[in-house]
């Protein structure tokens, strides 16, 4: 069950200026990637926001969560946003993901003090 707290937690102030302030980074070295994963990725507000500020040109942006009820929400929004052929997401625990080498590709996690281990560091493609 979605806690409408948590909902509003995900747009709070420090969330959203954290994750502008990443999207302004990102937008520096970033400019064009094949794939973007996102780890840990909440409600999908990062998702969001580089698909609405459309600075970094992608084919494809993955949500990865391990409360896919979070996911089924966020893939709501963005539906409503035709962004579905762009998106796809993995409930999965992001401690288990071995992404493919890939340069082309970028890994964001923005909930690194919510996952109970750094598995998901340590598979990072070298």
């Amino acid at each position: 069950m979605i806690q409408k707290s948590e909902i509003l937690q995900s747009f709070s102030h420090g969330c959203i200026v954290s994750k502008l302030w990443l999207c302004n980074e990102l937008e520096k070295h970033a400019s064009i990637r094949s794939t973007i994963h996102i780890f840990g990725s909440w409600y999908g507000n990062m998702a969001l926001m580089i698909y609405l500020r459309q600075k970094i040109a992608f084919d494809k942006i993955i949500n990865y969560e391990n409360r896919p009820i979070m996911l089924i929400e966020s893939n709501h929004v963005l539906d409503a946003l035709n962004f579905e052929q762009k998106l796809d997401i993995m409930p999965v625990d992001c401690n288990t993901v071995t992404l493919p080498a890939n340069p082309t590709q970028l890994l964001i996690n923005t909930s690194t003090e919510n996952m109970q281990n750094a598995g998901w560091f340590q598979n990072i493609p070298g």
